[in-house]
């Protein structure tokens, strides 16, 4: 729980209700499984390789973070804000995030197997190369995220804003992108075939890739 002792270094401190308050520390390795941070706030610590698996969060910011190769599996997050946390290598299996900002946020290789988001803002999000088919962003705000080299097979993306995201040569095979906001795109590259577009998508989607629409 989190009112027990976490040893860092020489260091001693208390996770409890009266410190909610960390900067710059060092919870590496770590075991936090099935503990609650409600209302907690990360500055620029470590949680690298800890074990988080069915944490849940709430309203609960980290600030530049480093979750690189920790586990997450079945966490639970809502209305918490991961500003520019580096998630390289860590494992989102069946992690479920409601209405969170994880802004800037490095997903470089990482496992999002069965992982959910519902709404909130994961702009400028590095998705590149990650298998995120028959995933649903509905209604995320996507702006100016990476998709280079994803695999999107049958992914939804209805009512998303995908405003000057990258998706060069990301496979889209049966996704669904209307209601999508797709202006400034980078579509190079990528395979379109049984995309599900609206017509108005469809003049955005030919302008990008350098046709001239006569209207």
């Amino acid at each position: 729980m989190l009112a027990n002792k976490i040893k860092i270094g020489v260091i001693k401190i208390y996770l409890d209700s009266e410190n909610k308050e960390f900067n710059q520390s060092d919870f590496a390795k770590q075991s936090f499984r099935e503990d609650n941070f409600s209302g907690f706030n990360f500055n620029n610590c470590s949680f690298k390789a800890a074990h988080l698996e069915e944490i849940k969060t709430e309203k609960t910011i980290f600030i530049e973070c480093d979750f690189s190769g920790a586990r997450l599996n079945a966490s639970q997050h809502i209305n918490s804000t991961f500003l520019n946390c580096n998630f390289s290598g860590a494992s989102f299996f069946s992690a479920i995030f409601k209405e969170c900002r994880l802004i800037g946020a490095d997903l470089i290789n990482t496992d999002l197997t069965a992982f959910k988001i519902l709404g909130g803002d994961w702009s400028y999000v590095n998705f590149s190369h990650s298998e995120l088919n028959n995933f649903n962003f509905s209604d995320v705000k996507l702006i100016e995220s990476d998709f280079y080299a994803a695999q999107l097979k049958k992914t939804k993306f209805k009512n998303a804003n995908l405003s000057r995201a990258k998706l060069t040569t990301a496979n889209l095979t049966g996704a669904d992108l209307r209601e999508a906001n797709l202006s400034e795109v980078d579509f190079t590259g990528v395979n379109f075939k049984n995309v599900k577009i609206d017509l108005f998508q469809a003049g955005i989607i030919m302008e990008s890739m350098g046709a001239i629409l006569d209207y």
